[in-house]
C-alpha cells in the first residue's frame, strides 16, 4: 500500500508509541507520523492556523494531565477547519464496556481500538474506514 495519510499519535507510553509507529510503517499507510506524549500539547499542535494536515489521530484513553476523554471534550470546541478531515481512533487496553461504548458515543471518534494496535487493526481501519474516502 502506498503511504497516504498523516497520522498523529498520542499516548503517554513511549513503548507503545514506538510499537504503534513500528506497525504502522509496516502497515505502510503513513507519510508522516508525529507523536505527543501529552494530549494537551498535541491539541495546542491542532490550534495552528498555518500546520500540516492529519489525517488520523489514535488518541490513547489513560493519560496523566489530560486523558482522552478530556482531549475529546476540547477537541470538538475546535473550529471544523482545525479538526480538518481527521478521523479519531480511541485506543486503550481497557476491557470496560462502558469506556468502549462512552469512546463511541463521542462525536468525534471513528472507533474504538484495543491495544496495542496490530498490523491486522491497523488493516482493518485502511478497510472499514479510510478505503471509504
Amino acid at each position: 500500500m502506498k503511504p497516504q495519510f498523516s497520522v498523529m499519535l498520542i499516548d503517554d507510553s513511549d513503548d507503545d508509541n514506538f510499537i504503534h509507529e513500528i506497525i504502522i510503517k509496516k502497515v505502510g499507510f503513513a507519510t508522516s507520523i508525529s507523536v505527543y506524549q501529552y494530549a494537551e500539547v498535541a491539541l495546542e499542535y491542532l490550534k495552528i492556523e498555518d500546520r500540516d494536515g492529519i489525517d488520523i489521530i489514535f488518541l490513547d484513553f489513560n493519560m496523566p494531565r489530560m486523558n482522552g476523554f478530556e482531549f475529546l471534550d476540547e477537541y470538538a470546541k475546535l473550529s471544523p477547519e482545525q479538526q480538518a478531515r481527521c478521523l479519531l481512533f480511541m485506543v486503550s487496553t481497557s476491557l470496560n464496556p462502558q469506556d468502549k461504548q462512552r469512546a463511541e458515543d463521542h462525536g468525534a471518534v471513528t472507533a474504538f481500538i484495543g491495544k496495542p494496535l496490530t498490523v491486522n487493526a491497523l488493516e482493518e481501519v485502511v478497510t472499514d474506514y479510510l478505503d471509504r474516502q
